[in-house]
Formats: C-alpha cells, sequence, structure tokens
C-alpha cells in the first residue's frame, strides 16, 4: 500500500514539474512579453496567506476560491518543495499545499524576471520558509503565482530534543482524564491509558483507537510499520527522528510513530489519518497527546523468559535433533524483531525463516549462528540495508529473498557470500542488470527470478514450477512455506 501511495504521489509530482495540463500562464518570466519595473525586497502589506490555506480552498471548491483569488495580488507564504528553472528559462518555487486524498497538492510561484532577489536563487533549498508577492493564476494541477516577488526566506523549523519533546508531551492533555483500556493485538494481551469513551476497532490485524478524528491511535504487531512509515516520510520535515520515534510535519498535520518492546516482541503506534478515504488533519497538540497514552502501553500479562517458552509463546514453530533445536521458522508466529534475541540460545540453528513482520532491525540477532546454512526472508521488510548483517553469515548456502524490499544496490552485499548456491529473488525490485552482476561476481550461483511478462530482459529457459528450498513435516508446515511461481533460473 505504502509503495502504491509512493508511486501516486511521485506521479503527480511528476506532472505538477512537467507542467502537463492547462497552458501555461502569461507571467513576466514569459519570453517575449515586457518585463515590469523592478521593485525592492520590503516587508509584505497586508496580511500573508499560507500556501496550504489557498490549495485547501482550491481541492474543495475552485469555483469559489477563483472568486475569492484569482487575478488578485497576495502575499503567500509556505514551506519550499523545489527551486527550479523550467524549460522555458523561467525560475519558480513549488511550496506545500497539503494532500488531496493521498495525493500531494502544491503551490507554483513563477519568480518575476526582475526580481532582484533571484541572485539569491541558491538560498532557496528545500525545506527553508518563503514569502513572496504575487499575482493568483488559478488553479490547473496545481495553484500558480505569477510575476511573483521574493520578500523573505528563512530557516526551516528547528529540530527538538528527546527532553524537550518529553516536557511538551507530559503537559499534553488539557486535564483530559485518562482510563485503562484491556485490548489484544495479535492475541497479545495489552492494556494502555486512554480518553474515557474510545472506540476500539481491528483493522485487518492492526487495532484503532479512536475518539473522534482527532484521536485517532493505531496499535501494530511488529517494527515494520515503523520501519514502512519512517521510510514512507523521509523527506517529511523531521522534528525528531530516533530508532524508535519519529514526529514530523507537513503542510497541513503532524504524524508520528513509536517502536515499543514489551517483552520478547515489538509494537508500533502511531496516528492514523487516512479514514475514509480522505486523510484528516491531526495538530502537534493531538499527536503530543495521542504520544502520551502510547507511553503507557504494557502487556496484560508477564512475558514468558525461557528460550524455548518464547518461541512458543510467539507461535514459532522449531524442530530438535538429539535435543538440539535445529530449525526455526517464525513465517506464520506473532515473532517480531525483539524476538530474535533468543536465537542466542539455540546455536546450533540451520535452517531459519522469518516473515512479513520483521525488519533489518531484527537481522544483528543471527550473529550467533554460526551454523546457519539456509535463511528465508521471504515477504518480510528486510531491504538492501539488512543485507550488510547477512553478507556477515558465511555459512549460508540457501537464501529466499522472495518479495522481499531488495534492489540492486543489495547485489554488493550478496556478493560477499562466497559459499551461496542457490538464491531466489522473486517479486524484489532487482533487474537482470543488477543479477548479471551478482552472477559475474558468484559464477557458481543459481538465481531464480520472476518473469517480468515478455520483456523479462533474463535468460529464459523453459518456464518451470518450483518450490522453496526446504520443506519439513509436522510442525515444519509454519517453517517453510510452499509457493509456486513462473519463474527463470539464471545459472
Amino acid at each position: 500500500m505504502i509503495r502504491t501511495a509512493n508511486t501516486a504521489a511521485l506521479l503527480a509530482a511528476f506532472l505538477v514539474l512537467t507542467g502537463c495540463g492547462k497552458k501555461a500562464p502569461p507571467d513576466s518570466n514569459t519570453p517575449g512579453q515586457a518585463a515590469s519595473s523592478a521593485q525592492p525586497m520590503s516587508p509584505p502589506v497586508g496580511p500573508v496567506i499560507r500556501a496550504e490555506q489557498v490549495a485547501k480552498e482550491y481541492v474543495t471548491d475552485s469555483a469559489a476560491a477563483d472568486q475569492k483569488y484569482k487575478d488578485n495580488d497576495l502575499h503567500v507564504e509556505g514551506v519550499i518543495i523545489q527551486a527550479d528553472t523550467d524549460a522555458a528559462g523561467r525560475d519558480y518555487v513549488l511550496l506545500e499545499g497539503g494532500q488531496s486524498g493521498n495525493l500531494p497538492v502544491m503551490v507554483r510561484c513563477l519568480i518575476a524576471e526582475n526580481d532582484p532577489q533571484r541572485a539569491q536563487k541558491a538560498s532557496w533549498t528545500k525545506g527553508k520558509k518563503i514569502t513572496l508577492s504575487g499575482k493568483c493564476y488559478g488553479y490547473s494541477l496545481m495553484v500558480i503565482f505569477t510575476d511573483c516577488r521574493i520578500i523573505s526566506v528563512s530557516a526551516p523549523d528547528a529540530q527538538i530534543t528527546m527532553d524537550a519533546l518529553s516536557k511538551e508531551i507530559e503537559a499534553s492533555g488539557n486535564g483530559v482524564k485518562l482510563t485503562k483500556l484491556d485490548f489484544k493485538v495479535e492475541d497479545v494481551p495489552l492494556t494502555i491509558d486512554v480518553p474515557e469513551g474510545v472506540e476500539v476497532k481491528k483493522s485487518l490485524s492492526d487495532i484503532d483507537i479512536s475518539q473522534g478524528l482527532k484521536f485517532i491511535l493505531r496499535v501494530s504487531l511488529g517494527r515494520r510499520e515503523f520501519a514502512d512509515h519512517s521510510a514512507f516520510r523521509a523527506d517529511a520535515r523531521m522534528l525528531i527522528r530516533t530508532n524508535d520515534l519519529f514526529l514530523s510535519r507537513d503542510a497541513h498535520s503532524f504524524t508520528f510513530a513509536m517502536a515499543v518492546k514489551l517483552g520478547p516482541q515489538d509494537f508500533t503506534l502511531q496516528n492514523h489519518r487516512f479514514v475514509e478515504l480522505r486523510m484528516v488533519e491531526q495538530t502537534r497538540a493531538d499527536c503530543l497527546f495521542m504520544m502520551k497514552c502510547a507511553r503507557t502501553l504494557a502487556r496484560k500479562t508477564p512475558a514468558a523468559t525461557e528460550a524455548r517458552e518464547v518461541l512458543k509463546e510467539v507461535d514459532a514453530a522449531f524442530e530438535e535433533t538429539d535435543g538440539r533445536v535445529t530449525k526455526v521458522g517464525f513465517k506464520f508466529s506473532r515473532g517480531t524483531d525483539s524476538t530474535l534475541d533468543v536465537l542466542s540460545n539455540f546455536p546450533d540453528v540451520e535452517e531459519l525463516t522469518l516473515g512479513f513482520a520483521f525488519t533489518d532491525d531484527g537481522l544483528v540477532h543471527l550473529r550467533p549462528l554460526k551454523k546457519l546454512r539456509m535463511l528465508s526472508l521471504a515477504t518480510s521488510g528486510v531491504s538492501d540495508k539488512g543485507l550488510r548483517q547477512v553478507a556477515e553469515i558465511q555459512t549460508l548456502k540457501v537464501l529466499d529473498l522472495s518479495d522481499a524490499r531488495i534492489t540492486d544496490k543489495g547485489m554488493p552485499e550478496l556478493a560477499r557470500l562466497k559459499g551461496l548456491e542457490e538464491l531466489d529473488l522473486s517479486k524484489s525490485d532487482v533487474t537482470a542488470a543488477g543479477i548479471m552482476e551478482l552472477k559475474a561476481a558468484l559464477p557458481q550461483l543459481k538465481i531464480t527470478h520472476t518473469v517480468a511478462g515478455a520483456d523479462s530482459r533474463v535468460p529464459q529457459p523453459a518456464p518451470s514450477s518450483r518450490t522453496d528450498y526446504s520443506s519439513s513435516s509436522g510442525e515444519g508446515c509454519k517453517l517453510f512455506s510452499i509457493a509456486t511461481r513462473r519463474s527463470v533460473s539464471v545459472q
């Protein structure tokens, strides 16, 4: 879902930057038109309108917004997304305008050719606040201002410290009375302090605790949601980011996510803003109050501590040979990154399967497995970054990265696995070029890669059905999934 949203956002940005849509607006930058007289940089006269406010009004009712703004000289301020020169040689600045549904809205300000502040163009960098005067042209895929003159450019919002954030969190809520709420996430009994009268709803495997649209706290098992959400907002204005928490803002709202370790399991808590196919606005105060509640999350019952009991508690599958655990499978379990710490008690593990909830952060716990020869990370949240840890496991013979977040950038790390014999890259984002690069480094390696239609760009022998590299009887059905897919082998 995140990839889909990201793709849509990039498409919208592409349309904006390439100027698709209506005819380009006339302004003083258009070649062949006379330039208006230069005006010195001066403080704005009259009210200053926020870029996101204008954008919101145009998205809501463009006709009404035209009546209010079109052809009027206005002062507008916002946060810079990009500053560049278009194909017609006109300098422009893109400002944040919030979102429409799940797509970004932008405000494009075409700078007057005779504005002396163009000499300072190098200072118009992403994230800075800018105030301009210009004429509102209307809405054409974005809100457009023409003949703009820059009034001021200032530094972006400063990041806050963890101590300062903690004080804000503790002071949040304005005396709202909290009550204990008992609930379960994936059958794990939990408790949390929340306002009275909240509603609790299950959304797939997540739990949403809500009170109106200003308090929607989502609780998920594992760090996968935290990792995905943090990566998705990599370009947002981050007020604070740590390994376990971030708080960011965009034009209309704030977003936070926290990862919490409770016993052998991790949980992600975040504000949820996508309601009934639209994005809702939540303020900094709203997020701080939800973070205050999130900090109270706790287990309702004590967690297991003995190694085998931990595996049983998270519903992991394992097999023993002569009293030694040799196979462990978390694919259909409630295990998370922190659960993998228990593997230090089982140094004889030779085959290991992780699942959807696992991320790069958990792979550090595989270091004690000196006999590991088969590792499946299929469908997991492991990315190129996590392959640095995988490359340290020099005993590996078989590696399954199918449907993981792997690209060509991870191939140099895999090339370090000199003893690797079989590798599955089905449904990954690795290209034919990446595969050939890896084959050059490891000529003995058998690579399985999904055929991407007729233009697969990899050698295509006759299609074959295959199963995952290992299977097991009894409880082993939880260890390694059986999957049939159209694939090719590069040998």
